[in-house]
This record gives structure tokens, C-alpha cells and sequence, in this order.
């Protein structure tokens, strides 16, 4: 009976440990594979960001260098000093953007006013912007270059078909533990269901996964209607965005 009651209480003490030993090399595997998992995300997020920023910048040169040289024939030599400046700061702000993934609301929003500056001297009467930030939403940080590209598609896809003045209205403001942040147009629209418009140029698709990406859920939702402009919606959630 001792014998018997030994071998037992050695087998338990075996069993034990060769549970405990497999739980840990379970956990470590599962954790490498989580690790590994992050990377691949990460390395995906981030060659997203690169791919939209080198389809930006070449857009940004052309245009402003052709509004510079077509105001200058013109004569207009104020407002080809004013593009001039504003470009200058685009460049500055370009050169000193790292590949970070967050930056705060008021650089993006910097960012997006010389932009959106240069277009309105190019565009003259025909466009028109607002932006409205409320102070505490401006260190509050967001996705770099993710506002950027819905706004440069107000511009690009908004105009068509329309026969009055583009007007973009920029809105960021909290609400309690999110960031709400709307890029409204009142140009053409288009059909939100349209898989061909979301994946045309920089595209909505890619802002919609980019963001998934980042925080794991859908937090934009895109509102349009041919002929009656669009809204995009951001809810940015202000604790994860900081940390």
C-alpha cells in the first residue's frame, strides 16, 4: 500500500508538472504569435501611412506650382507671394513630419489649413472653408495624415458636376472620452456604397481600414448623396490616442 501510495504521489507530482511546463510553453507561443501578430499590423499601418503620404505630395507640387506660375503670368503678384508662403510652410511641415503614426489634432489641422489655403486662392470665388476647433481638442492626438486625404477628396471629387461654390466645413470637438471630428462638403456626393469611388486615388477604403487597424473597431462613417455633398465622421477615442 506505502508503495502504491508513493507511485501515485509521484505520478500526481509528474502530471503536475508536465501541465504546468506545457501551460507556460503554451503561453509563450501564444504570446510570440501575438507579438508577431502586432508587428505584422504595425508594419501594415505604417506602410499604408508611406504609400498615402507619396501619393500626396507629388498632387500637392504640381498643383501649387502650376497655380504659382499661372498667377504670376497673371500679374497677380500678391496672391503668388501669399501661395508661395503657404507652400513654403507645406514644405516645412512635410520635411519635419516623421513616420510616427499619432500626431496632435492642432498639426494636422495646421497642416490642412495651408492646404486648404493654397486651394482657395487657386479656386478664387468658387471655394470656400471653415474650420472649428475647440481649444481643449487641439493636443488631443489622432492618426497622422488621416483627415488630409478626405478633405483633399472634397476637393478633388467635389466639384464635379456642380454649378455653385464648394464649401468645406471642418469641425473637432470632445465628447466625454472621444474626439469628434466631421469634414463636411456640399459638392456632388456620390454613392456611399460604391466599392469603385472608395478605392479610386488615396481612397475612403483606405482610411477606413487604416483606422480599424489602429483601434480595432469602425470609427468613421462616411454620409453622402449624389448632388448633395458628403460628411465624413470621426470618433477617435482620446484615451488610446494618447498613450
Amino acid at each position: 500500500n506505502c508503495t502504491l501510495t508513493w507511485f501515485l504521489y509521484q505520478y500526481f507530482i509528474y502530471s503536475a508538472m508536465r501541465i504546468i511546463l506545457l501551460a507556460i510553453d503554451y503561453y509563450q507561443k501564444f504570446k510570440r504569435k501575438e507579438t508577431q501578430g502586432l508587428e505584422i499590423e504595425k508594419l501594415l499601418v505604417e506602410t499604408q501611412l508611406r504609400s498615402m503620404k507619396s501619393q500626396l505630395h507629388p498632387h500637392f507640387l504640381f498643383n501649387t506650382l502650376n497655380s504659382i506660375s499661372m498667377l504670376v503670368r497673371m500679374k497677380k503678384n500678391d496672391k503668388a507671394n501669399k501661395v508661395i508662403t503657404q507652400f513654403g510652410d507645406l514644405l516645412r511641415q512635410v520635411l519635419h513630419k516623421k513616420d510616427a503614426q499619432f500626431t496632435s489634432l492642432e498639426k494636422e489641422i495646421e497642416f490642412i489649413d495651408n492646404y486648404l489655403g493654397i486651394e482657395n486662392i487657386r479656386f478664387n470665388e468658387n471655394f470656400k472653408y471653415k474650420i472649428s476647433v475647440s481649444e481643449e481638442a487641439l493636443q488631443v492626438k489622432i492618426p497622422d495624415m488621416i483627415l488630409q486625404p478626405v478633405v483633399e477628396n472634397c476637393i478633388k471629387h467635389g466639384f464635379k458636376s456642380i454649378d455653385h461654390a464648394l464649401k468645406i466645413d471642418i469641425t473637432a470637438r470632445l465628447n466625454g472620452e472621444y474626439l469628434l471630428v466631421h469634414v463636411e462638403d456640399n459638392g456632388s456626393g456620390f454613392n456611399p456604397d460604391d466599392e469603385v469611388f472608395l478605392n479610386r486615388g488615396i481612397g475612403l477604403r483606405n482610411i477606413l481600414d487604416r483606422y480599424k487597424k489602429i483601434y480595432g473597431t469602425s470609427g468613421v462613417e462616411v454620409k453622402s448623396k449624389p448632388g448633395e455633398g458628403t460628411k465624413v465622421s470621426f470618433k477617435f477615442p482620446k484615451k488610446a490616442a494618447n498613450e
